[in-house]
């Protein structure tokens, strides 16, 4: 019988929590705004289902409870298979790197995010 410790991990559950949630917040980010966010919802929810539908605020913070929801729900959808679904959906959805840095702060995204994203979605 296997001990519980030997389970095989995947890699998002490999990941610090802290590391974790700005992955989380970094998908979020670029799925609710920017310049090639609306293809990049359409991809995730034409293949996996949810609401593409635009967000009204700017800003996660300041975005209704309903959006918010909405949003959750596609981050959870385009994180599946992490990193090489969400790759695969922003390369159909031709975001590339400097759209993938949604906020532009590329030193600032955790490596989880930035290292798929610069080494896959690079053109």
């Amino acid at each position: 019988m296997l001990a519980p410790d030997v389970v095989p991990r995947t890699d998002l559950e490999a990941i610090h929590p802290l590391a974790y949630f700005g992955l989380v917040r970094q998908v979020m980010t670029v799925l609710s705004g920017g310049e090639r966010s609306q293809g990049l919802r359409d991809e995730v929810a034409r293949s996996w289902g949810g609401d593409p539908a635009p967000y009204a605020a700017k800003q996660i913070e300041t975005a209704s409870a309903a959006d918010r929801h909405r949003l959750s729900g596609l981050t959870a959808r385009a994180m599946r298979g992490w990193p090489w679904l969400f790759v695969g959906h922003c390369a159909d959805a031709r975001v590339w790197k400097s759209w993938a840095f949604a906020d532009r702060r590329y030193g600032r995204s955790p490596f989880a995010y930035a290292d798929p994203v610069i080494r896959y979605l690079t053109p």
